[in-house]
């Protein structure tokens, strides 16, 4: 049992930094720009890395209880970042086990990667994961353009720790950090949707998925 423990968490570090090095390769245009340096790095380590959240406890009494300690932080905001969270682990486990049951080691390549990507059969999650991730960075968009977030999101952590969101509080303030220097979010979240979603369409060649690649990518619901 150790061993496979073992053997998932380096399968999971070794999808993290794959991951990482294929976001960097293929939005190095973006990184060139300083209004999009601290994002773009956080959309690197956190967005799309696998992460243990099971401190967390999602109940909507705690919820509510982050939230009035936070001006301007909404609950539906809330709910999206924790779906995120909770499905990109979900998928990067499932990819892990795939890899691991395929006899593929942590030195895997781009197409036994993207084999495995395949044979999850996860497009509608995959295409969820990517409408959470712009609806997010939308989100803390919006919540950074108020006076003194920051200052109140470091001064919940705390609190939200003790409630078990600690991981929840720290993904936020990180998110705002990165995000204020940002000037034209716009851009950024269109190039995202759309080389994302071509890419995920030529890994599953869903005809159906291809149909809607030109469409705007979601605006986040209050």
């Amino acid at each position: 049992m150790a061993d496979a423990t073992s053997e998932l968490t380096s399968m999971l570090r070794a999808l993290e930094a794959f991951q990482v090095a294929r976001l960097r390769r293929d939005f190095a245009d973006l990184m060139v720009e300083r209004q999009y340096q601290a994002l773009g790095e956080f959309f690197f380590s956190e967005l799309y890395a696998p992460r243990d959240f099971s401190e967390r406890n999602t109940s909507a009494r705690q919820l509510h209880a982050m939230l009035r300690a936070v001006p301007g932080v909404r609950v539906s905001s809330l709910d999206r970042a924790l779906r995120l969270m909770e499905l990109t682990g979900a998928l990067d486990d499932r990819l892990a086990h795939l890899l691991l049951a395929g006899g593929i080691g942590p030195g895997f390549d781009e197409p036994a990667y993207e084999r495995a990507y395949r044979a999850a059969d996860a497009y509608a999650a995959r295409e969820e994961q990517l409408r959470l991730i712009i609806a997010t960075v939308q989100d803390v968009f919006e919540l950074s353009r108020l006076p003194l977030i920051v200052w109140h999101m470091r001064q919940v952590q705390p609190l939200a720790q003790s409630l078990g969101f600690g991981a929840l509080a720290r993904f936020l303030l990180h998110s705002l950090e990165a995000v204020q220097p940002v000037r034209d979010l716009n851009r950024f979240t269109n190039t995202l949707w759309e080389r994302e979603k071509r890419r995920l369409d030529r890994i599953y060649t869903s005809a159906a998925g291809a149909s809607q690649l030109a469409a705007p990518p979601p605006q986040p619901q209050s």
